[in-house]
């Protein structure tokens, strides 16, 4: 995208995400977007979501973006429509070189768009979501070498039957993509979510049961809560319940004070030591 707007150079998407938890193979989608209002919903009609390099009327941004965040007006309050271009190219080296070229694919996962969102690949609509605060995923069918274009209409509008409903009820409405978006490359297939249960015969499992019964003693379940046993050294730590405090007391003996209200917390992690203090 470049010419009578802003100049606006395709990124390629970073490798790696902003927290540990979720799918591995994830590429951040960050950098320069661009980002235009359409207060009279004319957008489609007038094709801004063609696959079109002109950039005059939109203004750079970064995303995650509220694009009403600061207005307090009552069309902001009502909800309106704003447009999001992103061009990128794909990340060298995502895939193994064995992988065939027909069994690598892309995912797109937003995080948070309010509140409707339509989005676009390279001028062909791929999906489209509503509700903000739920994650969703499309396939980005259409990917080819060079650069790509994705284009995301948001629409925080919301009628009486949305949750929250609207316009102007429940909470202030912050239209726009809320939370950071990732490619995830994938090779053939993905899981979504798998479980797995084995189904044995009944006295197949009644053996196994038995089994690990003479291996093992039973342990205490998580929130299981026994009396506290005597400290075994100076200067450990007495876990009263969720807390924990400087334990100066050794082994007590008949008549000995001993702090008979103390329970262990079975399921709080231990503290550095408590292995030889509370057994």
């Amino acid at each position: 995208m470049s010419a009578q707007g802003p100049a606006y150079v395709a990124q390629p998407p970073t490798h790696g995400a902003l927290y540990r938890d979720g799918k591995t193979d994830r590429y951040l989608l960050r950098g320069r977007w661009l980002y235009r209002a359409d207060l009279a919903n004319v957008g489609v009609a007038q094709g801004w979501w063609r696959n079109v390099a002109a950039t005059d009327g939109w203004t750079p941004v970064t995303v995650p973006n509220a694009y009403n965040a600061g207005d307090f007006s009552r069309t902001s309050a009502n909800g309106y429509v704003g447009w999001y271009p992103r061009d990128f190219t794909l990340p060298h080296g995502a895939f193994a070189r064995y992988v065939p070229a027909s069994a690598r694919h892309w995912i797109i996962r937003f995080e948070s768009v309010d509140y409707r969102a339509t989005v676009w690949l390279n001028g062909r609509q791929i999906g489209a979501h509503a509700v903000q605060n739920l994650p969703f995923e499309l396939d980005l069918n259409g990917l080819h070498s060079g650069v790509n274009r994705l284009i995301v209409r948001v629409d925080d509008r919301r009628s009486a039957s949305d949750f929250p409903p609207g316009p102007g009820v429940g909470w202030w409405g912050h239209g726009g993509i809320l939370r950071e978006l990732y490619l995830r490359s994938v090779q053939i297939a993905d899981l979504s979510q798998v479980q797995i249960r084995p189904l044995l015969p009944w006295p197949e499992v009644r053996r196994h049961r038995q089994r690990a019964g003479a291996r093992s003693q039973p342990h205490a379940r998580a929130g299981d809560r026994e009396p506290a046993r005597p400290l075994r050294r100076r200067g450990a730590r007495l876990r009263l319940g969720n807390a924990s405090a400087p334990g100066n007391l050794e082994r007590a003996g008949d008549g000995d004070d001993r702090p008979s209200a103390a329970v262990v917390d079975r399921s709080s992690r231990a503290l550095p030591g408590d292995a030889d203090a509370v057994r």
